[in-house]
């Protein structure tokens, strides 16, 4: 049972794969479930029952069948066979799993950061958040992974694009607040309100602008 999952963070890994399979929220917990006693039991070949799932996840029965089915057409993992009690199903290995997802990134990838998208997806939201400290860009407010949003320098409808130039991360208060506006106006209006000093509002501008020039390249490993 390989699972090389060096070159992603655990949870945008399974994002990634959730979201290009259109996975839904249950099948997520399902699946998840699954894996945990996969890797408990050491092996991709397990026999579970129907109500264990639904303990695990808080769902009922009728919607652990369903949701099987779905994970199972996502390519996610096969049911070998399927009983009134439960089912006897086999994951796909991870590491297969990602690689046949496009746009994910592996070791043995040499990585060009112009051609990455680092809005769609928040693959990309923890390097962002190193890149900035894990701070807010607008407000310095410290920053998770989980709490992170991410937001155009300058604003996609007037062709900013999804680059590491053009992607910064900030709380969902500042992000609402922004909107559609352009990045530095909105810095230098939190300055006028007093919400930022005027050190932190040149620091933070002068941060805008070394990453809208490049300068300050997220690490992607």
């Amino acid at each position: 049972m390989t699972m090389h999952l060096e070159s992603m963070h655990v949870h945008e890994l399974f994002a990634c794969v959730f979201n290009a399979r259109n996975v839904s929220a249950d099948g997520r917990l399902i699946y998840c479930a699954l894996l945990a006693k996969a890797v408990k039991q050491g092996q991709l070949s397990l026999a579970v029952r129907s109500k264990e799932l639904a303990d695990a996840t808080a769902l009922s029965q009728n919607t652990v069948k369903r949701r099987m089915r779905d994970l199972a057409k996502a390519r996610l993992l096969s049911i070998d066979d399927l009983s009134h009690a439960g089912f006897h199903v086999t994951l796909f290995d991870l590491d297969d799993v990602i690689s046949s997802i496009p746009n994910v990134v592996s070791n043995s990838e040499v990585i060009d950061l112009e051609a990455l998208d680092f809005f769609t997806g928040r693959r990309f939201v923890v390097p962002l958040l190193a890149r900035q400290g894990n701070r807010c860009i607008y407000t310095l407010k410290t920053l998770t992974a989980e709490t992170a949003h991410l937001d155009h320098i300058v604003p996609s409808f007037s062709g900013g694009a999804n680059s590491y130039r053009n992607i910064v991360a900030c709380t969902f208060e500042a992000n609402a607040r922004k909107g559609d506006g352009d990045a530095a106006a909105f810095l230098r209006q939190m300055f006028r309100e007093g919400l930022l000093s005027e050190e932190e509002f040149k620091s933070q501008k002068d941060l805008l602008e070394r990453i809208a020039l490049g300068e300050l390249k997220p690490e992607i490993s």
